[in-house]
């Protein structure tokens, strides 16, 4: 079971790495009436939390934490006690900055940002910005993929069973 742990911990990785490319945050611009400026309207869109980190300019730290935490994961296979702090590291920095990138991106979207601005400017009614913006599958796919790594990696052994067994 401890090995297989590991193998939690791996699947959990690899959840969350792919989820840093499915859609994140969808913006559905249809319910505006926006002026004849924007033409064609695109009706809605999705970010990826791969889009969202590095059009941030900020580096994608979801995408990397996950990286790490397969590639650790990989090469330990055979001594899964001592992945344990590696992996249990990976999946809660992974974690915290999956809601660290969601926070931020969805406060963008709060009055008086840029962003905001930029949208109110064209709209031709009162807009609630909150309706426009919904959080979508692959961002809580990424934090639970690191939730699985963390429950994975916490089930792992301290230190080396073998030695445990013979003392």
């Amino acid at each position: 079971m401890k090995r297989n742990s590991l193998i939690i911990s791996l699947v959990g990785g690899g959840i969350a790495l792919l989820c840093c490319f499915l859609p994140w945050i969808k913006i559905d611009i249809s319910s505006l009436n926006l002026d004849t400026v924007i033409s064609p309207p695109k009706e809605s869109f999705t970010i990826s939390g791969f889009h969202i980190a590095t059009g941030n300019e900020n580096m994608p730290y979801a995408f990397f934490v996950a990286v790490v935490l397969i590639l650790g994961c990989l090469q330990m296979l055979k001594t899964p006690w001592k992945a344990r702090k590696l992996v249990l590291a990976c999946s809660v920095i992974g974690f915290l900055f999956v809601l660290f990138t969601l926070f931020t991106f969805r406060q963008e979207f709060s009055e008086g940002t840029p962003l905001a601005e930029k949208i109110l400017e064209y709209a031709t009614s009162k807009v609630d910005l909150e309706q426009l913006v919904s959080l979508q599958f692959g961002g809580f796919g990424a934090a639970i993929g690191f939730i699985v790594a963390l429950i994975g990696a916490w089930s792992l052994p301290k230190s080396d069973p073998s030695m445990e067994i013979s003392e």
